[in-house]
């Protein structure tokens, strides 16, 4: 999977579009590789509009709701 490729198609359809503006805080979002957060075999979730789970009953943060902190 190409995860670069899909940090921006986060960024472009679940941050920008939900009236989160500031470019430095997408150039910030678009350098955190979730998918290092993830377990291996669910690392294509980290940049879905899901909350993947990452430990235990531990899970990821939305994107959108990352950026509107």
């Amino acid at each position: 999977m190409d995860f670069a490729a899909a940090r921006k198609v986060m960024l472009d359809s679940q941050v920008r579009v939900n009236d989160v503006t500031d470019r430095q805080l997408h150039a910030a979002i678009g350098a955190v590789e979730r998918e290092r957060f993830c377990a291996a075999d669910r690392a294509f979730s980290a940049y879905a509009d899901v909350e993947p789970e990452i430990a235990g009953d531990r899970r990821l943060m939305l994107p959108r709701d990352v950026a509107k902190l």
